[in-house]
């Protein structure tokens, strides 16, 4: 299998989705919100970091995300702390915090 055959399959993603949404054990878990480890997904392709987004935003938000949706997402992984996307639908938002990109209502003003 080529390099790049494994960055394409399909598995690879949502696996990488999974290990990325996992917090069990890791002492960051929020019982409020949704997130995901941007650590896990720096250091690969930012094909398959779109790919998980798109997994990640189908999970969480029931939606079936469009490109300016995961790409506003996927801008996050190297953001600096408490950066935030403008909402994705019905007020929710995403926002930096530490190691962490966590999906969160946002505050009425």
């Amino acid at each position: 299998m080529l390099f790049s055959d494994f960055f394409s399959n399909p598995y690879v993603a949502e696996e990488l989705c999974q290990q990325a949404m996992a917090t069990f054990g890791l002492g960051e878990q929020h019982p409020d919100r949704l997130g995901v480890n941007r650590l896990l997904l720096r250091p690969v392709p930012l094909a398959l970091q779109r790919r998980v987004m798109r997994q990640f935003l189908q999970q969480t938000l029931s939606i079936s995300p469009n490109f300016h949706q995961i790409e506003k997402l996927t801008s996050l992984i190297n953001a600096p702390n408490h950066c935030r996307t403008d909402p994705f639908l019905r007020s929710i938002v995403a926002e930096v915090e530490g190691d962490w990109i966590w999906l969160s209502l946002e505050p009425k003003k």
